[in-house]
């Protein structure tokens, strides 16, 4: 993990004497199928310069790594800049496991974006641990061949299991692969499969989850049918399985390694799992698309503004609308890079934009709940309660909602106080507080709805939560401008601001 080299497949080390020439590779040797787009080196090489500017400097770095020894080490595919894997290979292990060093030690290009993706990298590789090559990663989930002799109904699993891959690859990063040799299962993989078979004229689907080489069944659900499977049932039977990989992905299995994918504390509302989640999904963006690592860190961000956990708020909004403007130049048609932005844009009140950048991500994936959720968020902010509480209804009835219950409870309150039914509202705010106790957003609503139905024992409970979690916080703080309760100002209902339970 030191300094950057380039070894030539015959071996003979091209590595190029120019520092500009080193940070190209390892902006390139790290990225997402160790390719970028050339403006996204330009920004991060020459931020201070002009466009034109830049693109001649582009230019010469690249003629420097073909003139050290390599001339196919870059190659050119429109805007697009890529490592070529038959030329080059990348391997980000240290070659002195006995000697501490930092990732990319003694590269020193003053650039303000270098610098702030160079240390991003360094706490990567440093804090986390050595990164391992990727000729050694293990797949994170496996698809084996359907099983059984009915034809029909393999077809029917096969379908479930493409469109459970393609969720949790949507939603996560992680890509699965087929499962060509079934000896041959790495520990800590999961593998998803399918039997149909056909009893007494009863067509049997049963989909299932497996850990690893052991083999142990994590999930599994039969679907009984005499012809056909209703397109209902094969959607609850998607959603159910997606879950239940996200899930196990979640979790560290005893013997079989790390979490692979940190959902619980990417959507937890506590200051040091945040923390933890960001450590996790910068470990993971070597094996895992860089676009959703970085929508996922930026949604951390976001998360940490409207709970008033980020030690500098202002600070932590330029983070997360980079983190997702990069993501969204990487993936611009990805569902989540696209939903992120959108909760972004709102956060920077740019509701054209917010409403723009939901429906894009909502083409194709209406049981995202998610999505769903950032579309919700969008039709507020435009004005449209109908449509809001609409995309909010999708997601709550998603069972991929259990992903992150309390975030669209709260989402069902905020829709029930635009359109006047706070009891409704005031019963979804308690629910998400159930799901989180720690949940700020939460507990500013009950207070506010509590003191509204006549119920002020309750107000002054959720105001002494409020205190203990937000240690600043106070009626006065809460009245403000400045603090996020949006949807309870413009519905008038900060009467209890003025209550003097706090």
């Amino acid at each position: 993990m030191g300094p950057v080299r380039l070894r030539a497949a015959d071996h003979r080390d091209a590595t190029p004497r120019s520092e500009k020439a080193q940070g190209l590779l390892a902006l390139l040797g790290t990225s997402d199928g160790c390719r970028l787009t050339r403006m996204a080196a330009i920004d991060k090489l020459w931020s201070d310069r002009p466009a034109a500017q830049g693109r001649a400097s582009l230019r010469q770095v690249l003629s420097a790594i073909r003139a050290a020894g390599a001339p196919d080490a870059v190659c050119t595919q429109g805007q697009w800049l890529i490592l070529d894997p038959a030329v080059v290979t990348v391997d980000l292990t240290s070659s002195r496991p006995d000697l501490s060093v930092e990732f990319a030690e003694g590269l020193d290009i003053r650039d303000p974006e270098f610098e702030n993706w160079l240390r991003d990298s360094r706490a990567r590789f440093g804090q986390i641990g050595i990164c391992v090559p990727a000729a050694a990663r293990r797949p994170a989930l496996l698809i084996a061949p359907s099983q059984g002799a009915d034809t029909d109904l393999k077809l029917y699993g096969d379908i479930v299991l493409r469109d459970v891959a393609t969720q949790a690859s949507r939603m996560t990063g992680i890509v699965a692969q087929s499962l060509t040799e079934p000896d041959t299962v790495p520990r800590g993989t999961l593998v998803m499969r399918c039997r149909a078979v056909r009893v007494a004229g009863q067509g049997i689907l049963q989909l299932s989850l497996e850990r690893g080489a052991t083999g142990e069944c994590i999930w599994s659900m039969t679907l009984n049918a005499s012809n056909s499977l209703p397109a209902a049932q094969l959607c609850e039977a998607t959603e159910m399985l997606t879950l239940a990989v996200v899930n196990s992905m979640s979790e560290p299995a005893q013997t079989d390694g790390p979490i692979i994918f940190p959902m619980r504390d990417v959507f937890s509302f506590d200051a040091a799992a945040l923390q933890r989640a960001e450590r996790v999904l910068l470990a993971q963006s070597t094996q895992f698309p860089v676009a959703q690592t970085l929508a996922l860190r930026a949604y951390l961000r976001h998360t940490q503004i409207l709970e008033r956990i980020a030690p500098d708020p202002d600070e932590a909004l330029r983070e997360g609308a980079e983190l997702a403007r990069e993501a969204l130049v990487m993936a611009p048609s990805s569902a989540l890079t696209l939903a992120v932005s959108s909760l972004f844009a709102g956060l920077q009140q740019d509701d054209v934009s917010a409403l723009d950048l939901a429906l894009r991500a909502s083409h194709g994936t209406s049981h995202d709940p998610f999505v769903a959720h950032a579309l919700s968020v969008a039709w507020s902010f435009a004005g449209d309660i109908a449509l809001a509480t609409k995309a909010a209804q999708a997601a709550q009835s998603s069972r991929l909602a259990d992903m992150a219950p309390p975030i669209h409870a709260l989402r069902t309150a905020c829709v029930a106080i635009d359109r006047g039914a706070m009891t409704e509202a005031l019963n979804a705010a308690r629910l998400a507080i159930r799901f989180a106790p720690n949940f700020r957003a939460a507990y500013r609503i009950v207070s506010a709805l509590e003191f509204w139905a006549g119920h002020e024992a309750a107000s002054a409970a959720a105001l002494r939560a409020l205190k203990t979690l937000e240690p600043d916080f106070s009626l006065d703080l809460m009245a403000s401008q400045i603090y996020p309760v949006d949807t309870l100002r413009r519905a008038g209902l900060l009467e209890v601001t003025r209550s003097g339970l706090l």
